[in-house]
């Protein structure tokens, strides 16, 4: 039983840090952790054994970066980035990147998937306003706000 802790830890962690895991993914450690706290007052050391080899799964899904592309590194850059997408780029793109309202803008649901960051970063460019400033599509931002802008629409 001892050897769960360092991992009920480590799941912990996860959960508090921050790491923005992929959908699904911090619920079935939210799950995992709650039935852990009765399973470390459970005498079943077979039920428990079971436990700590799903929480050791639940721990590597966690891990594995969605669709080979690397987890976004921060919640506070996700928050960021969505915070930049709707005030700048919602208005032509949509909510959720799906708008078609426009027919000469396409539809930015799923580029992530299609596009590298640097394909993303790429495309977003239109010249550069400075070291710490980038001006795109008309829009100034600082580097900062970029990186989180392609973080989030990545992840539409």
């Amino acid at each position: 039983m001892q050897g769960l802790l360092p991992l009920r830890q480590a799941l912990s962690l996860l959960l508090e840090c921050e790491l923005r895991l992929p959908p699904g993914r911090s619920s079935l450690l939210r799950r995992a952790l709650a039935r852990e706290n009765r399973i470390l007052y459970s005498e079943d050391v077979r039920s428990a054994n079971r436990f700590a080899a799903l929480l050791a799964f639940a721990a590597a899904v966690a891990l594995i970066p969605a669709a080979g592309r690397p987890r976004i590194a921060c919640a506070d850059e996700w928050e960021l980035g969505r915070a930049t997408y709707l005030s700048r780029c919602a208005r032509c793109h949509g909510e959720d990147g799906s708008d078609t309202t426009y027919p000469e803008i396409r539809p930015l649901e799923g580029i992530g998937r299609r596009l590298s960051r640097e394909q993303i970063r790429a495309r977003l460019h239109s010249k550069a306003a400075g070291p710490k400033l980038v001006l795109i599509r008309g829009e100034t931002f600082t580097a900062e706000e970029v990186e989180a802008l392609i973080s989030y629409v990545a992840e539409l």
